[in-house]
């Protein structure tokens, strides 16, 4: 159960990170569990035969050590509730105390003094350039005194021979040497290490701008590894415009999902790509989940994400634009249909002041043959049939001039059967047969308060877009009716 244990914990500082890690924290993590993972796994073959040796050669306090230490690492190994920096120090104390009692017993020739200068380095790598710096001078002080117990004769100082000044300069040399080469590397290492974490915190820094700007863009954006054309990841706006969840796209592919309308345009898509390294923006039609095809601008670019080629895609959704393009069309072409009418009732008016002067002389002329040639009764109804035209020519160019007039006139009540009667006197001049016109006036109607020309010009409009509607021929019924008369 406990090698099981370990090994699962030695598995586990050598895998790799998951998407998110891979700070310096993490790695120092993963080096402290490999650390004791691996201790704990192989200090048996260590600690046996030192063990042996020490009880043979009566260094009981090297065998109190070795066990204690074996101890130690095995629970720090099996309990990480510890903590890091428990673990992480209890690490350095413990090679600390392990070579201070190889130092006292074996001197300058045993193992202590390795101990002793790699506790710096571990400090580095662990903890920081701090606990560095505090491991460095806790070993400078351990060797000095250790050199004044030489010096005194109260110490092992190993195989080399001489007197205590000899032991001394030796020692000296020794330890300065080791903490030396401890301070060359761990000083480096903790400048690696702190470049490396601020470094980290940069990325960190940029790839949290980058998400929050690619999940919060209001356009459509998708990212897809250029190898297996595989969604990587899209932002909110793109599953809103397409329809598929976040989870339903990653992993699939624009194939797998259906959203090529049209086979050609991935083909000249796939062609342009591979050309030019992106897609130039361009208008397209591409299918939603539910099957609707959405217009959208299409753009594209080939991008480094961590060492592999992807693809950002940007999809801008033109549905509001091409709407907002067809009201602009139909009110440009209602624009042109008013000027239009504008210019016909500009000519209206000009024909109509023309057409009512030779009427005034027809009707003025007629009366007067008609009043001379009283007694001739043939001619006085011809004289008749000639005036009755006239009269309705003048109702003509009555309704003419109305039309050709701007809503100049103060309101007044006016008379809706009246206003029917002469624009359907003006339309019948005008439709031929094409359209069938009927009507059907209430003489209780009851008038209402407006200006005569723009109620006819209001009436004519929808007139004229009624036949617009019927190019074939078609009818076109008058029905006007109402209830509250208007006060004067």
């Amino acid at each position: 159960m406990v090698f099981r244990a370990l090994g699962a914990l030695v598995r586990r500082s050598l895998q790799a990170p998951a998407s998110g890690e891979g700070d310096v924290a993490y790695w120092r993590l993963r080096i402290l569990e490999l650390m004791l993972g691996a201790g704990a796994a192989l200090g048996p073959l260590v600690l046996v035969p030192s063990l042996l040796l020490s009880l043979r050669v009566r260094f009981w306090s090297v065998a109190a050590a070795d066990v204690a230490a074996y101890a130690w690492i095995l629970a720090a190994a099996l309990s990480p509730r510890w903590g890091y920096r428990v673990r992480a120090w209890g690490i350095l104390a413990l090679i600390y105390l392990l070579s201070l009692v190889l130092l006292t017993r074996q001197g300058s020739a045993g193992a202590g003094m390795l101990w002793i200068g790699a506790l710096p380095v571990l400090a580095a790598i662990l903890l920081n350039a701090r606990a560095a710096l505090i491991c460095w001078g806790l070993a400078l002080a351990t060797l000095a005194g250790c050199a004044l117990a030489v010096r005194a004769g109260a110490m092992v100082t190993g195989p080399l021979g001489g007197g205590p000044a000899d032991a001394f300069a030796t020692w000296v040399v020794v330890s300065v040497n080791g903490l030396f080469l401890s301070g060359f590397i761990a000083l480096p290492i903790s400048l690696l290490l702190r470049g490396l974490e601020h470094t980290h915190r940069a990325l960190s820094r940029e790839e949290e701008r980058f998400t929050k700007a690619f999940q919060l863009s209001h356009e459509p954006i998708a990212i897809s590894r250029r190898s297996d054309n595989r969604f990587l990841d899209v932002n909110a706006s793109w599953c809103r415009v397409y329809g598929w969840s976040r989870e339903e796209v990653l992993g699939k592919t624009s194939t797998d999902l259906g959203i090529w309308s049209a086979g050609e345009d991935r083909q000249r898509l796939r062609a342009e790509l591979e050309a030019t390294g992106g897609i130039a923006p361009r208008a397209m039609d591409l299918c939603r989940k539910d099957g609707v095809v959405v217009p959208v601008l299409l753009s594209a670019k080939v991008l480094d994400l961590e060492g592999e080629a992807c693809l950002l895609t940007l999809s801008q959704d033109l549905t509001a634009t091409r709407a907002a393009e067809a009201e602009r069309r139909r009110l440009e072409a209602e624009l042109q249909h008013a000027q239009k009418l504008e210019s016909l009732g500009s000519l209206a008016g000009g024909v109509a002041h023309d057409m009512n002067n030779i009427l005034v002389a027809i009707i003025a002329l007629g009366s007067a043959l008609q009043e001379k040639h009283a007694h001739d009764v043939p001619l006085a109804r011809a004289l008749e049939t000639i005036l009755g035209a006239g009269e309705r020519g003048r109702k003509l160019v009555r309704g003419l001039t109305d039309f050709a007039r701007k809503g100049l006139d103060d309101p007044r009540p006016v008379d809706l059967n009246e206003l029917v009667r002469l624009q359907i006197d003006l339309l019948r001049s005008t439709t031929l047969a094409r359209i069938e016109i009927s009507t059907r006036l209430d003489p209780d109607l009851p008038a209402v308060l407006g200006e005569p020309s723009s109620l006819g010009n209001a009436l004519m409009n929808l007139c004229v877009n009624a036949m617009d509607a019927m190019p074939q021929g078609g009818s076109l019924a008058f029905r006007p009716w109402g209830s509250t008369p208007v006060r004067n």
